[in-house]
Order: C-alpha cells, then sequence, then structure tokens
C-alpha cells in the first residue's frame, strides 16, 4: 500500500513536470513579434476609443439639442 501511494505520487510529479515543459513552448513567436502585435492592438484599440468618444460626444449633443428645442417650445407656447 506504501509503494502505490508512493508511485501515485511520482506519477503525479512527472505529469505536473511535462504539463510545465509543454506550456513553456506552446508559444513559438519572439518577442518582438510579440511586440509588434500588442503595438497594432493598440493602435486599433485607441482608434475604437476614438471612435465611440465622437459618438458619444454626438448623441450628447443631439440630446442637449432637443432639449433646447422643447424648452423653447414650452417658452413660445406660454408667452403665446
Amino acid at each position: 500500500m506504501l509503494r502505490a501511494h508512493r508511485f501515485a505520487d511520482t506519477r503525479a510529479m512527472k505529469e505536473t513536470r511535462l504539463n510545465r515543459y509543454q506550456s513553456q513552448f506552446q508559444d513559438n513567436r519572439d518577442s518582438e513579434q510579440m511586440y509588434d502585435y500588442l503595438e497594432s492592438r493598440v493602435t486599433v484599440l485607441k482608434k475604437r476609443i476614438f471612435e465611440l468618444e465622437m459618438e458619444n460626444a454626438t448623441l450628447r449633443c443631439q440630446l442637449e439639442d432637443s432639449r433646447v428645442a422643447d424648452s423653447v417650445s414650452e417658452f413660445v407656447e406660454t408667452y403665446a
């Protein structure tokens, strides 16, 4: 019984070492390729953020314009 327990521990240790070895070599891109990839992703995300900020500003302006138009129409109806 004691030997079987030792064997199980040894087998688990070997599997752990094998898993570590496999995980170290899954990504075969070098650091320059990875840097270029991440740099391009950052550029794309910055562009998307800018587009969303512009859309947000446009919607805020439209909302403000509609509020002004509503208050002007209320004013005209009240004093006409």
